[in-house]
């Protein structure tokens, strides 16, 4: 009994490109071809995730905020209205919750002005809100 491995399919499936992958190599094999770049691709970095400061922490405001929005997504409502039902959810679930939060900002110890924050997690995200454009 023959075992076909999935390396095994992958070339069966792609033989018209390596095929014509080897042709142009070599038709060109002293001029850079559409395909040279598939020689080394092994060399180049991959694409990794960044790192999360706060995994847990951001996956459980992710959820909360997807569940806000399923509940309340068919409404036409305010951002003081989406900030108020994320707080009184985000509390729900056992988070420490603070709205509308004013930071100072400075420039080199001079000050330059300040921001409020939607919403205050943990004391640790800060959450901005912001209304797609056409809804009230």
């Amino acid at each position: 009994m023959t075992t076909i491995t999935q390396t095994q399919t992958q070339y069966d499936r792609n033989e018209y490109d390596s095929t014509e992958y080897n042709r142009e190599l070599e038709k060109n094999a002293n001029s850079p071809s559409k395909f040279a770049s598939l020689q080394n691709w092994r060399s180049y970095p991959q694409p990794t995730m960044p790192q999360l400061i706060y995994p847990e922490l951001s996956y459980a405001i992710q959820g909360t905020i997807y569940d806000v929005y399923n509940t309340l997504c068919y409404l036409e409502i305010k951002e003081e209205h989406w900030e108020k039902a994320l707080a009184i959810a985000l509390t729900e679930k056992g988070l420490t919750v603070q709205q509308q939060v004013e930071y100072k900002l400075h420039y080199k110890d001079y000050p330059v002005g300040s921001f409020f924050t939607d919403i205050l997690v943990e004391e640790k995200i800060l959450l901005e809100l912001i209304l797609k454009t056409g809804t009230k």
